[in-house]
C-alpha cells in the first residue's frame, strides 16, 4: 500500500506543478503586455518563447500522468508507456535547445561551460540533454520489457 500513497503525492506534485505553470504563463503574458520595461527581450518574442516553454512541460507533465495511471492499474509495461517516455525525452530536449537559445546572447557572468565574446552555454542546457537521454534509455528499457513479456507468453 505505500507504492500507492508515494504515487498519490506525485500525483499532487505534478497537479500542483501544472498549476504554477499555468500561472506563470499568464503571469509571463501579462508582464510583457502591460509592462515590457520588465522583459530583456521584445515582449512578442518573449511570449512566443514562453508559449514554447510551457507546451513543452505541459507535454512532459501529462505525460507522467499517464505513465502513473498505468502504474496504478498494474500495466506498466506497455507500449503507451513508450510513447509517453518518447514525448518526455523530445519535450526535454526542446526545453534544452530553447534554454540554449535563451541564455546564449550575453555573458553574464556566472559559470559557464563555453563562454565566446557572442555568448555562452551554462550548465543548465546539459541537465535538459541529460534527462532527455535517460528518458530515452528508459523507453529502450520498456521496449525490451515489453517484448520479454511478450516472449515469455508465447
Amino acid at each position: 500500500m505505500k507504492k500507492y500513497s508515494t504515487l498519490k503525492g506525485i500525483k499532487l506534485f505534478i497537479n500542483g506543478t501544472i498549476l504554477f505553470v499555468m500561472l506563470g504563463l499568464l503571469s509571463s503574458v501579462f508582464t510583457s503586455l502591460f509592462n515590457p520595461d520588465f522583459v530583456s527581450i521584445h515582449p512578442i518574442v518573449n511570449i512566443i518563447f514562453t508559449l514554447a516553454l510551457v507546451s513543452f512541460l505541459l507535454v512532459i507533465l501529462v505525460n507522467l500522468q499517464k505513465v502513473i495511471r498505468t502504474i496504478e492499474n498494474n500495466n506498466s509495461f506497455n507500449v503507451k508507456n513508450i510513447v509517453h517516455f518518447k514525448r518526455i525525452s523530445y519535450s526535454a530536449f526542446g526545453i534544452g535547445i530553447l534554454d540554449l537559445i535563451v541564455k546564449y546572447p550575453g555573458h553574464d557572468g556566472n559559470f559557464d561551460l563555453l563562454a565566446t565574446s557572442y555568448g555562452s552555454v551554462k550548465p543548465s542546457v546539459f541537465v535538459y540533454l541529460l534527462f532527455g537521454l535517460f528518458t530515452l534509455i528508459l523507453t529502450e528499457i520498456f521496449k525490451q520489457a515489453i517484448e520479454n513479456k511478450n516472449l515469455s507468453k508465447n
